[in-house]
């Protein structure tokens, strides 16, 4: 029998699938295939929303690719994506410069057989250089060394987190364009690499109002999503970048941003559901900081309901205040902790809409300037 034209380039995208991830283990997915629905035993299923700038249902929590590459064994990271999917994580991010390009691929091998269930972003404007991706193919033993030395690991990470970012940044990424044009070429990609036809979430990765020719690179997000290539476009970066650029591109554009209760304090808030990603990274040592420091004068650890110290508590609530923030939005989490996953999940699954007293006098603390106890 003749194959069709499509069924030969998604023949092909396979094939170039498992050529593309170096550790590739041929038997890995078949040892972590996950059930269609979460395992019994895994508390209540993660909440179902609808993916922003689309009809598509998917999961209130998401997973972030990129801290998936802290670990070392492609074999590991693909552990961790079914840990995902088995808690009810049905919407992935990703993007070309994640695992120094990696990423995408090692996702699409995990989607395979079941991208019907899945939602995945991806972005354009960022990439690995050619040292980059060189790199990138022989990381593990890299990784490796890095994570028998922390010191040595979040020196690296702190120096090489995007083109021109510290002294290995321009070494490893590079700024690849926000035209149509580049858009073009990203995108057919990264569709390669995940081994689809469709995208559910494209984004801008973390460019300027100077990076785009605005009309162009609009124009083509609409092409492409009338012909089926994409189903929404939008931005992803730091609030203020976002608003910036949305203002600029108009009308439809899906927001990814960074979610921050501190930023949140006091604002007025946009009811328009978005993506959000880092939680907790940011606000967690500074609320532990403030906690402990004596900063607060009306607030400590017992009116959150906490123990002093208690940090899974403490993440616990900051998840719910982001969900909370965001009702029908999506919630992106990184993380190479099953344990954490599934707690993320377990919040996930709440409705967050309910009241949440502990969450109130928290939004009431962080728009009280902070001052020492007298």
């Amino acid at each position: 029998m003749t194959m069709s034209a499509g069924a030969r380039r998604n023949a092909q995208r396979r094939r170039e699938h498992a050529e593309a991830v170096p550790d590739h283990d041929p038997d890995a997915v078949h040892r972590f295939r996950s059930p269609d629905q979460p395992q019994p035993g895994l508390g209540r299923a993660v909440r179902t929303t609808t993916l922003p700038g689309t009809d598509v249902p998917t999961s209130a929590l998401g997973l972030g690719t990129a801290e998936l590459f802290r670990m070392p064994s492609a074999t590991d990271r693909l552990r961790m994506l079914f840990e995902a999917h088995n808690v009810g994580v049905r919407h992935f991010d990703t993007a070309p410069m994640y695992g120094l390009g990696l990423a995408e691929s090692e996702l699409g091998r995990f989607a395979r057989g079941r991208r019907d269930q899945l939602t995945i972003a991806t972005k354009f404007g960022i990439a690995p250089t050619r040292t980059g991706r060189a790199l990138g193919r022989v990381q593990g033993p890299i990784r490796r060394l890095l994570a028998a030395a922390p010191a040595l690991r979040e020196r690296a990470r702190s120096s090489a987190t995007g083109p021109g970012v510290g002294p290995a940044g321009s070494l490893l990424y590079e700024r690849s364009g926000y035209d149509a044009a580049a858009a073009r070429r990203s995108l057919e990609a990264s569709l390669r690499a995940l081994a689809t036809d469709c995208v559910d979430l494209y984004l801008l990765h973390e460019p300027s109002g100077d990076d785009m020719r605005s009309a162009d690179v609009r124009a083509w997000l609409e092409h492409a999503r009338d012909a089926g290539m994409i189903r929404a476009w939008g931005v992803a970066g730091e609030p203020d970048l976002v608003g910036h650029v949305v203002d600029v591109l108009g009308p439809g554009t899906v927001r990814q941003v960074r979610e921050d209760p501190f930023l949140r304090a006091g604002a007025v808030l946009d009811p328009t559901p978005r993506v959000t990603f880092g939680a907790l990274s940011r606000a967690m040592p500074r609320l532990v900081s403030l906690l402990g420091g004596g900063l607060w004068p009306d607030l400590r650890w017992a009116d959150l309901d906490l123990d002093p110290g208690d940090r899974a508590g403490l993440a616990r609530l900051l998840l719910r205040d982001a969900l909370r923030g965001n009702p029908d939005g999506v919630l992106l989490l990184g993380t190479t902790d099953p344990g954490h996953l599934r707690v993320a999940a377990e919040v996930a699954s709440m409705n967050p809409r309910n009241s949440a007293p502990d969450l109130d006098v928290l939004a009431t603390a962080l728009r009280t300037p902070a001052r020492r106890r007298t």
